[in-house]
């Protein structure tokens, strides 16, 4: 008897499980009966023959919302492969008006570009998107430094070279946050398409600025005038300055010991030609104005107490080169170099003071310059205690490292001049005997 009354019971329950099925079925069948549910596929292929792909995008959003609730409907299955299926028309002719919106002047129409990459993302297409989005931009920015003309002036050129370049990758990276705003994902392929952009640009750079036999103080220029270009994409919020420094490092460090090797050229020049004898300036008042200008702007400011008889320097002419030749080097090295060549850029400038110092001692050696030892070692006291002092000052406070090799120069040319100093005092002493 319980047998058969549990029997009952399960027989009850099933045939009510079933009528709920039903019941649920035909909700389901009802609500998919909808009027615009029926004809979605056919009102898609209307608003795709219009080219009306704001609407037809609409529709397709609305579509999805819709039969998300009815995810295990084959009714709902079905509605949604003939949507897909006009999706995929959709973006396909989403993508050609891309693709075409670089006009023949490179000119590319930002809000056309907004309006289709929105719609790409909104139909879930949004890594294609990207992709050509970015194309895009990379057409806009080739065209417009292609229409650049070579000036004769490099440093001009460039200038105008790199105001040109990071303003197309700022606009592009204003744009990619608008057209993808919220997604981001897509972040990381911005950053890798600016970094792609920025090695075609260094190479563009380095043919202009490196290849051109320009003198340090222009490459200098040049180099920091791109910097501080780059520096200004940060505010945008894409950082791309500890990419580019890297991609100097080669030419930097070849600039650097070339630039070198020019300045130990130039001074043994004058060094074979030096009499030591203090530099006269008479008649020539305006050369020396502009030789304290200078010497006040590389931060020697008491260069006017080594004047006397108002138009005599009581330095030689090889040490006054010497000395605007190594802080030239110095000043135009600081705006350019990076990390990666504090070790060459200071190698190099330790190598311009020991020519200096190997100069100082041959000539303080040389019987021939016997009676001008005093003002041998004048200059040396110079290059010891106003020179080397300023380039060591310069050196630590903008690379933040003490000069270990400089200050081992310091102590070697103190140590001739003391010894000069004795030997001078020794032929005096000498003298007066005699």
């Amino acid at each position: 008897v319980d047998t058969a009354k549990q029997m009952l019971r399960h027989l009850a329950y099933a045939r009510e499980r079933s009528n709920d099925d039903e019941l649920k079925g035909q909700k389901v069948q009802d609500l998919l009966n909808v009027d615009w549910l029926k004809t979605v596929a056919e009102d898609l292929d209307v608003f795709i023959a219009q080219h009306n792909f704001e609407a037809a995008v609409e529709l397709v959003q609305r579509t999805r919302d819709y039969l998300a609730n009815f995810q295990h409907s084959q009714a709902a299955r079905d509605i949604k492969i003939r949507v897909d299926a006009r999706v995929k028309q959709i973006c396909r002719q989403l993508i050609s008006e891309l693709q075409g919106a670089t006009g023949t002047a490179g000119h590319s129409n930002a809000s056309s570009v907004r309006r289709v990459v929105s719609m790409l993302v909104r139909l879930g297409w949004s890594a294609r998107a990207c992709e050509l989005f970015l194309s895009n931009r990379s057409r806009v920015i080739s065209y417009q430094l292609q229409q650049m003309k070579i000036e004769d002036n490099t440093a001009l050129y460039v200038s105008k070279l790199s105001t040109v370049f990071f303003n197309g990758l700022l606009e592009a990276t204003e744009e990619f946050q608008k057209a993808f705003s919220g997604n981001t994902d897509s972040m990381s392929a911005l950053v890798a398409w600016s970094v792609k952009e920025l090695q075609l640009f260094v190479n563009r750079f380095s043919e202009q600025v490196f290849n051109n036999k320009l003198t340090m103080h222009m490459i200098a220029e040049c180099v920091d005038v791109a910097c501080k270009r780059c520096d200004k994409l940060a505010d945008a919020g894409l950082e791309l300055t500890f990419h580019l420094k890297p991609l100097l490092i080669e030419p930097l460090s070849l600039c650097f010991r070339e630039s070198c090797d020019q300045v130990l050229d130039a001074c043994e020049h004058f060094a074979q030609a030096e009499k030591w004898e203090c530099l006269d300036w008479t008649g020539k008042p305006q050369q020396l104005s502009q030789l304290l200008y200078d010497m006040n702007n590389f931060g020697i400011d008491d260069f006017s107490n080594l004047i006397f008889d108002d138009s005599k320097v009581d330095l030689s002419e090889t040490t006054i080169e010497f000395a605007k030749a190594v802080l030239s080097f110095v000043n135009d090295g600081l705006m350019m170099v990076i990390p990666e060549l504090y070790d060459t850029f200071i190698e190099c400038v330790s190598s311009l003071f020991e020519s200096q110092i190997d100069l100082i001692k041959s000539t303080l050696e040389d019987e021939t310059f016997l009676p001008n030892h005093s003002f041998i070692v004048n200059n040396a006291q110079f290059i010891t205690d106003t020179l080397l002092s300023v380039v060591e000052m310069k050196l630590e406070d903008q690379l933040g490292r003490a000069m270990e090799d400089l200050a081992e120069m310091h102590e070697d040319l103190s140590e001739i001049v003391t010894q000069a100093a004795k030997g001078m005092d020794e032929d005096s002493d000498s003298e007066e005997v005699v």
